[in-house]
């Protein structure tokens, strides 16, 4: 009889053991579940800033608007054509300096900055 006891006494504590392994597991994957929540919208997050930076970034390089800004910030700006490119051994080693009275008396551009840029294309 007293063998029954132990075997009961055994069983039940081993069963309760059982069930709280269960429950622990059962929390944990909970908690496992919102964390796998939270890093796909922190995921999501990061893509669409991604994609967000990639269009912005296409604007930014497009041949239209920086053709528009070089010939409003640089008016002698123009495409380059076959002529244009040369040989290397065509290029003087030593390029003549400009001269001090015409560097002198040609205007200065003022230096720009981006706010002024975004300022300017802001502007209709």
């Amino acid at each position: 009889m007293i063998w029954r006891k132990k075997y009961y006494f055994l069983g039940a504590a081993s069963l309760c053991v059982l069930i709280y392994q269960v429950f622990q597991m059962k929390y944990n994957v909970q908690f496992l579940e919102r964390e796998k929540i939270k890093c796909q919208k922190e995921l999501n997050q990061t893509m669409e800033n991604i994609n967000l930076l990639k269009i912005e970034w296409e604007r930014l390089i497009s041949p239209k608007r920086l053709i528009v800004y070089a010939k409003k910030y640089c008016p002698s700006f123009k495409p380059s054509t076959p002529k244009h490119i040369i040989d290397l051994s065509q290029i003087p080693l030593n390029a003549p300096t400009p001269d001090k009275q015409t560097s002198s008396t040609m205007p200065q551009k003022k230096d720009l900055t981006l706010d002024d840029i975004l300022n300017e294309e802001s502007k209709p």
